[in-house]
């Protein structure tokens, strides 16, 4: 029997941990300013951090407070604070990687569960037990895994195990990197990477300091420490094989339309795994749709051989863009009536009437509008949205607060 694992979903703001509960998250995870590993994310105040443990709770969701970073003296003398504050909404866990931090936790908030970052490199099953010693509930296991190692960690574990399944990877060793430090002063650690590894090179002789040689992989530019994007979808069946606890999605810095979409097609692809409705048409539709938003091309990274490799000359593909965000009416404006068969939406890519927007639906079903009359929320009719503005436009189908609206990528914009 297969088990049904958490699908643990990114909230790199408060509007996209509601997008990724709409869209079958049964956790989101996201952080507070400067206490994270992704801190130019747009991350959480302590007011939207206490609505976002609601709204999960509220719908029988969790909501995990990542507080990962390697922690320097600074960071500890606030982090008391912090800690007594997530006690008091108890928030469903904390993800850590400093022992320090693990520490403090045990002792100003002592009911909240711990769960251990991938940054703390853990690829045995012996530091599994120690990290249970260590009052540890659950470990985020290393990226750099083989699917036999993690098959026989798994069959094992004291604790619950988690696993990344999609997502943007660090070239350096479970992202253990100090380029960015070293180059621009700003930690990765600290959550303030610059992705200097995304960056293209040249070589230079030491005796001739002012000539750049070219390295050339392809189209003209180099990426010889890119790494695509991880995508174990077609594997997703082999990874139900085993008692895993959690399949996580990277990308707290990803927009509206990577969250609503990753979640969507993981959640409906576990499901169908788990009741044995998968076929190869299926697994087919749901790359199509995680071909839709932005990424690198795709790899199994080293779970599995064949996967693609980690090395890629080849820039973010972008197919489609959030076009919008469908309002709940009476956030428009209460001055003015709320009008039937209308759709409001917050526009954040230029929409233009002639356009084909595709609204999506957790339940995977897409319904396309071709806008051929467009207002603002006054009833003025308008030929061209841009981006901050609310609009109206007539639909003859249910939509729903937060969801994503789509639209193909045009050059011209």
């Amino acid at each position: 029997m297969v088990k049904i694992p958490e699908l643990l979903a990114p909230a790199g703001s408060l509007e996209k941990g509601i997008v990724a509960i709409l869209y079958g998250a049964d956790a989101v995870y996201g952080g507070l300013p400067h206490f994270s590993l992704r801190d130019k994310a747009h991350n959480l105040n302590y007011e939207e951090l206490a609505y976002l443990a609601f709204f999960a709770r509220s719908r029988g969701k969790r909501f995990y407070v990542t507080l990962n970073i390697f922690a320097r003296n600074e960071h500890i003398k606030k982090l008391p604070a912090i800690l007594e504050y997530l006690e008091d909404l108890k928030v469903d866990a904390i993800i850590v990687s400093d022992p320090g931090v693990i520490r403090l936790a045990h002792k100003h908030a002592p009911s909240i569960p711990i769960h251990l970052s991938t940054q703390a490199n853990t690829t045995n099953l012996e530091s599994l037990w120690f990290w249970k010693e260590q009052g540890v509930q659950r470990v985020n296991l290393a990226r750099e895994l083989t699917y036999g190692e993690l098959r026989e960690i798994c069959a094992n574990a004291p604790i619950e195990v988690e696993v990344f399944v999609h997502g943007a990877m660090c070239v350096s060793y479970s992202g253990r990197c100090l380029l960015s430090a070293m180059m621009t002063g700003r930690s990765a650690n600290l959550g303030l990477c610059t992705h200097p590894c995304r960056w293209s090179y040249g070589l230079v002789e030491t005796s001739r300091p002012g000539e750049v040689f070219t390295i050339t992989e392809e189209g003209g530019e180099t990426f010889i420490l890119n790494s695509k994007d991880l995508c174990l979808l077609e594997r997703l069946g082999d990874i139900l094989l085993l008692p895993v606890d959690s399949l996580k999605i990277e990308g707290r810095m990803k927009s509206f339309l990577y969250v609503a979409t990753t979640t969507m097609v993981y959640r409906n692809a576990i499901d169908a795994w788990a009741t044995g409705n998968v076929t190869s048409e299926r697994i087919t539709s749901w790359m199509e749709e995680l071909s839709c938003v932005s990424h690198r091309p795709y790899t199994w990274g080293m779970l599995f051989p064949g996967g693609g490799g980690t090395e890629s000359p080849v820039q973010y593909e972008r197919n489609y863009a959030l076009a919008a965000l469908v309002m709940n009416p009476p956030e428009v404006r209460l001055d003015l009536p709320v009008v039937e068969d209308m759709v409001y939406l917050r526009v954040r890519r230029q929409i233009r009437v002639g356009d084909e927007l595709t609204f999506l639906y957790p339940d995977e079903h897409r319904i396309r509008l071709i806008v051929e009359k467009m207002e603002r929320p006054d009833g003025t009719c308008i030929d061209t949205a841009n981006p901050g503005m609310v609009i109206r436009l007539p639909v003859s189908f249910e939509t729903f607060s937060y969801q994503v609206v789509r639209v193909r990528v045009r050059e011209d914009r």
